[in-house]
């Protein structure tokens, strides 16, 4: 499913990453967002490669094929294939920029998580990302969530756009899942079980069936 499958108008929250593996605590962070903020739909964006990361362990297919998997069984959650189509890096404003063409005068909420925040003036034209979206930095409970002064000008400059949100989500994380099926674990109720299943069946991150 990609952007076209988005009617026009109406809330939609944007969620890229690398998704290396999927899982359950990203769910649960859509999940969240969507409650808070009213949105119709949340896009999962899996990412080509990102400007500011390694390069993904898992290739592009498999980590869009495992999102499918993990949101397959929720209605309000779609997979967009526009970063993975594109050539790398992954930039976000080329993808709102897309996304804006695609879905009109729909409401754009991207969502990242707090500790984003402090590089977000280091990204490709940030205040068009501003423009384009309400950013939406979700932090865990205990978690200072503030604006940082790298962005005091972006955020006068465009009030209200910048959203904080804290959110419990499962102690989990997409290395800690790779680190641990590297030593020959299963990676458990941390991943869908289609998810897990794809993972062995596919021998990601050096699993073994």
């Amino acid at each position: 499913m990609n952007a076209r499958t988005c009617a026009a108008g109406g809330r939609i929250g944007v969620y890229g990453g690398s998704f290396d593996p999927v899982h359950i605590g990203h769910v649960a962070v859509a999940e969240v967002v969507r409650e808070a903020f009213g949105l119709d739909t949340v896009m999962f964006v899996p990412a080509q490669q990102s400007p500011l990361k390694q390069s993904p362990a898992a290739d592009a297919a498999d980590r869009v094929e495992m999102v499918r998997l993990a949101v397959s069984g929720l209605p309000w959650a779609t997979v967009s294939t526009l970063e993975v189509s594109r050539p790398a890096p992954s930039y976000t404003v080329d993808t709102l920029r897309s996304l804006r063409e695609e879905t009109g005068e729909a409401a754009l909420f991207l969502i990242v998580g707090a500790d984003i925040l402090s590089d977000l003036a280091s990204w490709k034209d940030p205040a068009a990302i501003l423009c384009m979206a309400t950013i939406v930095a979700v932090g865990r409970p205990g978690e200072v969530l503030a604006v940082p002064p790298s962005l005091d000008g972006l955020s006068r400059a465009c009030p209200g756009r910048i959203r904080l949100l804290e959110c419990q989500t499962p102690p989990t994380s997409s290395r800690a899942i790779r680190v641990a099926i590297q030593r020959g674990e299963a990676p458990g109720a941390e991943v869908a079980p289609e998810v897990a299943l794809y993972i062995a069946s596919h021998g990601l991150y050096g699993a073994t069936t």
